[in-house]
């Protein structure tokens, strides 16, 4: 109720310009804070990616009784969003299994992995062809949609903006370290199966290691090798350089059919001025 009713003030006053999306936690660090055990995270969302939706659609809900959320009889929820029948509906993702998650309940796809645009490929065309008949779907509305979150970078002097990008996109995946000690301490202790126990986080526990030296599977060593800034650009791992070369790794992407680009500029130090002209040369060209 809580969510539904900031969605439609938010929406209110941005003027029907808001999108919203769901998401479980993937770390210790959101599940840790509230108590939450991760086999509960998944049937947790779906609950309320079911209710939510209904709330901003209905002026009489009929009622909601699962393990987890209860919502009375008859509840008329306000204020109800600008956008009808309710703003774009969104489910974070990274594996396969998301992305078919959020075809079945017709959402678009906010990818959060950092990655290459060949390890995508399987993924996107199973959720175009999933995402044609959803099996359950949330809203009458269906977001056929992907986005990709990738650090981004435009400027004039090239190598200089590669640079300097390059030194967020390291101060990023460190914080992400910072941010995952349990999986790193797993690894570590190669011991990965632990939380592998909790079936819907295998993906995370075999692969979360690896997202810590941008998607090789290289022991840490190998990979510091390959992690230079130009490297990652010429990867497609990073968006970042003059027009040309972020031109270059975005084509990447779009030849995929990714429909949204979600751009992390002010990542680490990058200074607000070369922020700034970022946003203005890749608005420009």
């Amino acid at each position: 109720i809580r969510v539904a009713e900031r969605v439609g003030a938010l929406d209110i006053l941005s003027k029907g310009r808001l999108d919203v999306g769901f998401a479980r936690s993937t770390t210790l660090t959101e599940m840790g804070a509230f108590g939450i055990d991760p086999n509960d995270t998944r049937p947790m969302m779906d609950e309320a990616v079911h209710i939510i939706p209904q709330l901003m659609l209905t002026e009489r809900f009929p009622g909601y009784k699962g393990k987890y959320f209860t919502v009375g009889e008859n509840r008329n929820i306000v204020p109800k969003p600008v956008q009808k029948p309710h703003p774009p509906l969104w489910m974070a993702c990274s594996s396969p299994a998301s992305f078919e998650l959020a075809a079945n309940y017709g959402l678009g796809v906010l990818n959060f992995n950092v990655a290459r645009a060949d390890t995508l490929t399987e993924r996107i065309q199973n959720y175009r062809k999933g995402i044609l008949n959803p099996i359950d779907p949330v809203s009458s509305v269906v977001n056929n949609n992907i986005a990709l979150f990738m650090m981004t970078l435009c400027g004039e002097k090239n190598d200089e903006t590669i640079e300097v990008a390059g030194e967020g996109m390291h101060w990023y995946m460190s914080l992400l370290r910072g941010q995952a000690p349990y999986w790193q301490r797993l690894h570590e202790q190669n011991r990965a199966e632990v939380f592998a126990e909790v079936e819907s986080y295998k993906y995370a526990a075999v692969r979360a290691p690896e997202a810590f030296f941008f998607g090789t599977k290289d022991d840490e060593k190998v990979a510091a090798d390959s992690l230079a800034p130009k490297n990652l650009v010429d990867k497609g791992l990073l968006c970042a350089g003059n027009p040309d070369s972020c031109i270059k790794v975005l084509e990447r992407f779009a030849a995929l059919g990714i429909d949204l680009v979600l751009c992390f500029m002010e990542m680490g130090r990058v200074s607000h001025p070369k922020t700034m002209e970022s946003i203005k040369m890749m608005g420009k060209y």
